[in-house]
């Protein structure tokens, strides 16, 4: 029988055992029980009571006596057989019994049941195991194959050989009328990518007789449509390329595409040369738009770059029918309004081009998304992925954002920036802001959608800049919190979005009440996340949102008691603006500004938890210090740099704009500001602003001489408080009692407090009645160990992947009771002592080491689990359980050591344990297979090539000496780094072959004290000074003159530890001629175009202490262009970068003052 769309709910989960009276309550020996039938992919086949398409597996029991599952096993995983334990449910002799691999974990056997686990299309291990919890009954071992949509697979009549199955029948006999053989999957050679040179492709399949048609037209090909396959496809330029197979009893292959880009004609792309299908206008008659701007394709800035820019970040190209795009009816973009399924087409959507090389293609659906974004003038829309049986894949199964660990997904909406974007005529626009926003509760260790950046493609057609993001669904609420999808209660912007209002209602209901009550407090606190909404409104507020809570927002409840409702960053496009902004006093009906609102006024309470949380992020390092919350903004700006050239060249000129939005004009203009301005000022305006409303206290928090982290043997913690006593605890507690009082476990601070093994250090000052925000950080005393190397993804598999760690200090070290609790687990034995400087490794598998990597090294064990290539989390912990190595590593750090045969190395052991998290606390490991247990080389003395040059370590000019850990520094590596026209040494910012940036100096604001110099008259001298812009020339030295001290930018140090003090003033001979030139200056204040006038001082220093000696200059030649000083000014016909309020801190001997 066919089952269809049919829904199994209440205890009819089976209708093979519906048909036998009496079973339960029968009972029998097992002798021939097996998994007759299961289907990992259920797209469209049969839905479970919730009205899931869950996967699901059959239970047939072969045999004339009933068989008494109570006490059996499902499992999917060969190391946990147990995994999930059967009801006391009985089979009937000849009967089946219906499980669902939902994951939701139900075994009521009165009702369907729900194993606590899901079965992977891409195949895996499945087995039913007898109540001794090791003997397998039957199972798929060591994998079943891959799996398609709505085909089961399982036993065939003789109940031993595997075949699929094209009419599933769950709970009834196998129907083995119908062919479903599968066809092996399409070779396109060559494969999507970018190309410059016509070619040939070719479409073949290891399966003989069948028959291939394809398309070019992006229309999806069926056995009916689409051209016969006979031979090898010329591809001249830009082609979006679908395919199909079938043949006599074989399933048809689901369509494949590759997209191939030719970027040379993609920078040429014009409506002119379209097929007639692509309309001249657009919904509501707006002129349609396909061009590329040549203004900005050929400007001079960008023309030798754009190819090159085009594939900076990851491509995604969606194709379709060209209908389901333009046709005056059905066409998505030209009735941007329509909403729904009726208003979702089918389409093909490729991933590819990003560095580690991953990629992916699966077919699904297509909406326009959002609001605002839905203006027809916009003509560059929001879109929406939609993965559903109906188009392939139920789920999108990829890593898509690197920073997650989530890589399954209902929904990608793709996000054009429309509040932030050309295209919406933004003169201000960052395409950064809301991805900002996410970024910031991410980092605060919030949950929050993850985002990346794309070029989008459509049938072709360059589009521009895309932000993939996840929707804050149902689905993602229980993918990264747990429980299933129908469990949540989700509410975006007032509308239900899953679930109901009701605990929504409950929760703004009790937000009504006297909330100064602690009982009313408390009750509220049963259906909200206190501590996330303060995080969500922090970045908000912060970021001055002024689109915003009235809509704009997401947030979602599992429902259990208890549970509260969390909040989700969306659509931040309007924050970053106004350094003053101020929307502390926000509150809207129907929205968390109503709780917010309710808690700010109502309860002191929250008020001191949220001036905890403000200080937490505001200082020590938290996420919104000046330095991190810029830092954040800046990295994804360095990752779409060249790409928003792209965007410029597409979308610039949107809105009948004459002179389109540049980079190195707007966007350029606008991240300064927010360098300059935004950043540096914001933090104390927005103190000021909480303090107002009572929501950070006005008594100064104290400080750590340390600020948490690991600390040596007899470290002594001082803590500094400008006023008032500070009190302080030892023990997780606060210091402050609820209601103001000081807690007993509390201590007054009279002295430095003497560490050992992990302390939680919590503090706040008291001046009077009035408490301090909470200073708090988590201490652990260290040990000399370090993970030095990680083989995380070695090319011949997860079992030659090792770990090493060193003993950093001075005395031998008995690792006894040491283990990896994160990532690997594996607990080192009694006696494992490392000597100074020694190294010991932990394994994946002894035997593939030793096969690898030779016998004979410091193998301590064998790990459990596997090192994730996507990188993880390494965790290792003392014999008390305390934390002392504790960081994640990345794959996309070094491709050289993700899958191309290098390790990971600390760069120095014995750096801050910060930097063990970031990219420059590693490298690339100088050897293939990297150095388990050995010293690791320099990639200067390695005796390998490792650029490709043809030259060896220190005989290649780019290696500064054998300890160099480079010999493709950028001034050596045959590319423009600078992106300025000029390679390598051409490039007069290359100082030598070794340099290790293109750029030129960054120049800084100065602040000079002219003084007098008190020492007997100067007698003049003459003095040959050289330099690059004027030459040789002859000067007059006269008296000492000025003291000229470098200022900074704000939160950073001069470059110089020790500064010239003393100066001589120099002027040139009077028939000297000047000098004049343009220069490119990339500095503090970004890259700017200046041109030189006269020269105004030469200062040459003659001391570095304020005390002297003094000694005047030598009169011979000096060829040091730093000490000409030029006046300059910004080239005429460039943007003033320098936005009015710029903040700079200066800071030298004698003061330190802000501008």
């Amino acid at each position: 029988m066919r089952f269809g769309r049919r829904l199994f709910a209440g205890i009819f989960w089976c209708a093979a055992l519906t048909l036998v009276p009496g079973w339960q309550g029968s009972t029998g020996v097992a002798r021939a029980a097996v998994i007759s039938e299961f289907m990992a992919v259920n797209d469209t086949t049969i839905y479970d009571e919730d009205g899931d398409s869950s996967d699901w597996l059959e239970i047939f029991n072969d045999d004339s006596a009933a068989l008494d599952l109570d006490g059996y096993y499902l499992t999917d995983d060969p190391a946990l057989p147990t995994k999930w334990r059967l009801p006391a449910v009985v089979v009937p002799p000849g009967g089946y019994l219906l499980v669902w691999a939902s994951g939701k974990d139900r075994s009521d056997p009165s009702g369907p049941l729900h194993a606590n686990f899901k079965l992977s299309g891409a195949g895996e291990y499945l087995a039913l195991v007898a109540p001794d919890g090791t003997t397998v009954v039957h199972g798929y071992s060591p994998s079943y194959p891959p799996q398609r949509s709505d085909v089961s697979y399982g036993l065939a009549s003789d109940l031993t050989t595997e075949r699929c199955f094209a009419i599933p029948t769950p709970g009834a006999p196998n129907d083995e009328s119908a062919g479903c053989g599968f066809i092996e999957p399409l070779v396109f050679d060559p494969p999507r990518g970018f190309y410059e040179e016509p070619f040939e492709l070719q479409i073949t399949t290891a399966t003989p007789g069948v028959t291939i048609r394809f398309t070019t037209d992006g229309s999806q090909p069926t056995p009916e449509h689409g051209q016969i396959y006979t031979g090898p496809i010329p591809i001249v330029t830009t082609t979006a390329v679908r395919a199909i197979a079938y043949g006599p009893d074989l399933l048809p292959l689901e369509p494949v595409t590759h997209t191939y880009l030719f970027l040379r004609d993609v920078i040429r792309q014009n409506g002119q040369n379209l097929p007639p299908e692509y309309p001249p206008k657009w919904t509501g008659g707006v002129g349609a738009d396909y061009d590329m701007d040549q203004r900005v394709v050929d400007d001079p800035a960008y023309a030798g770059e754009i190819i090159e820019d085009l594939k900076s970040i990851p491509t995604m190209s969606i194709v379709t029918d060209v209908a389901n795009l333009f046709d005056p009816q059905k066409g998505i973009y030209t009735h941007i309004s329509g909403r729904g399924v009726a208003w979702e087409r089918p389409v093909s959507v490729e991933f590819f081009g990003r560095k580690d090389g991953r990629e992916f293609q699966v077919n699904c659906g297509l909406r326009i998304q959002g609001s605002r974004s839905r203006t027809r003038h916009l003509r560059k829309h929001n879109l929406r992925l939609l993965f559903k049986g109906i188009y392939g894949p139920t789920k999108l199964e990829f890593p898509l954002f690197p920073d997650s660990d989530v890589e399954r997904f209902d929904t990608i909406v793709l996000t054009a920036g429309h509040g932030n974007s050309w295209s919406g005529g933004f003169e201000r626009a960052l395409y950064l802001r809301d991805t900002w926003a996410k970024d910031t509760q991410l980092e605060m260790g919030q949950v929050a959608p993850h985002s990346t950046y794309v070029h989008l493609y459509l049938n072709g057609l360059y589009w521009g800049l895309y932000r993939p993001t996840e929707r804050p669904t149902g689905s993602f609420l229980a993918e990264h919190y747990g429980g299933d999808k129908e469990e949540w209660d989700v509410i975006h912007s007032g509308k239900v979005s899953g679930g109901d209002k009701e605990a929504w209602n409950t929760m703004l209901e009790l937000a009504r009440g006297d909330l100064s009550n602690p009982a009313q407090y408390a009750a509220l606190l049963e259906y909200l996340d206190e501590d996330n909404l303060i995080d969500y409104f922090i970045v908000n507020l912060y970021g001055a949102n002024d689109d915003w809570d009235y809509h704009n927002y997401y947030a979602g409840r599992r429902r259990l008691p208890g549970a509260g409702f969390k909040f989700f960053s969306w659509d931040a496009e309007n924050i970053l603006k106004n350094v003053k902004g101020n929307r502390s006093s926000v509150h809207f009906y129907d929205s968390p500004s109503v709780v917010y609102d309710a808690l700010r006024r109502k309860s002191e309470e929250f008020r001191v938890r949220f001036g905890d949380h403000v200080h937490r992020h505001l200082f020590n390092g938290g996420a919104l210090t000046p330095e991190r919350a810029l830092a954040r903004l800046l990295e994804r700006a360095a990752e779409i740099e060249g790409a928003i050239v792209g965007e410029s060249a597409r979308w610039g000129d949107n809105r009948g704009r004459l002179v389109p939005f540049t980079r190195d004009v707007e966007w350029l203009r606008e991240l300064t500001w927010q360098r300059l301005v935004f950043f540096p000022r914001r933090r104390e305006i927005f103190i000021e602003q909480l303090q107002d409303k009572g929501l950070y206290p006005k008594v100064v928090a104290p400080t750590f001489s340390q600020h948490g982290g690991n600390f040596a043997p007899g470290f002594e913690l001082s803590i500094e408080a400008p006023d008032g006593i500070v009190y302080y605890t030892l023990d997780g507690t606060d210091p402050r009692l609820p209601g103001g009082a000081i807690s007993p476990s509390a201590e007054a601070y009279v002295a430095p407090l003497a560490l050992a093994g992990t302390v939680h250090v919590a503090a706040r000052a008291r001046v009077g009645m009035e408490w301090s925000a909470l200073t708090e950080a988590d201490f652990v005393e260290d040990t000399p160990l370090r993970v030095t190397e990680l083989m995380f993804h070695a090319p011949g598999g997860s079992s030659e992947d090792y770990v090493e760690v060193t003993n950093i200090g001075a005395e031998p070290l008995d690792l006894g009771g040491f283990a990896f609790t994160d990532g690997v687990t594996f607990t080192f034995a009694p006696g494992t002592v490392v000597a100074p400087g020694e190294a010991v490794l932990v394994v994946a598998d002894p035997t593939a080491f030793e096969a690898r990597y030779g016998p004979g090294l410091p193998v301590a064990g064998q790990y459990a689990g596997n090192l994730a290539n996507g990188g993880e989390r390494i965790r290792l912990v003392d014999p008390a359980g305390n934390a002392f190595v504790d960081f994640r590593y990345e794959d996309f750090w070094y491709p050289e050591a993700d899958g191309a045969g290098r390790s990971l190395v600390a760069r120095d052991p014995a750096q801050p344990v910060a930097l063990f998290g970031r990219k420059e606390g590693w490298r690339p490991s100088g050897w293939i297979g990297g150095s388990p247990g050995a010293a690791e080389p320099s990639l200067c003395s390695n005796g390998v090539d490792d650029d490709g040059d043809g030259l060896i370590d220190v005989s290649d000019p780019g290696c500064d000496g054998p300890g160099a850990d480079t010999e493709a520094p950028a001034c050596d590596d045959g590319r423009d780094n600078d992106r300025d026209g000029v390679v390598d040494l051409a490039d007069p910012g290359c100082q030598g072959s070794s340099g290790t940036t293109e750029q030129a100096a960054w120049f800084d604001p100065l602040m000079c004290y002219v003084g007098r110099e008190s020492q007997a008259l100067w007698e003049r001298m003459e003095a040959v000074i050289t330099d690059t812009l004027g030459g040789t020339g002859q000067y007059t030295v006269r008296r000492p003159f000025a003291l000229c001290l470098p200022g900074t930018r704000s939160g950073e140090a001069p470059a110089a530890q020790a500064v010239d003090t003393l100066a001589y003033q120099v002027r040139a001979a009077t028939d000297q001629p000047r000098p004049n030139a343009r220069l490119l200056l990339r500095g503090a204040f970004g890259p700017a175009y200046v041109d030189t006038g006269r020269e105004d001082l030469l200062l040459v220093p003659a001391a570095h202490a304020m005390g002297g000696p003094v000694s005047p200059p030598d009169p011979g030649s000096y060829d040091m262009d730093s000490y000409k000083c030029y006046r300059v000014k910004l080239s005429r016909e460039l943007p003033k970068y320098f936005p009015a309020g710029a903040a700079s801190e200066f800071a030298d001997a004698f003061e330190r003052r802000r501008r």
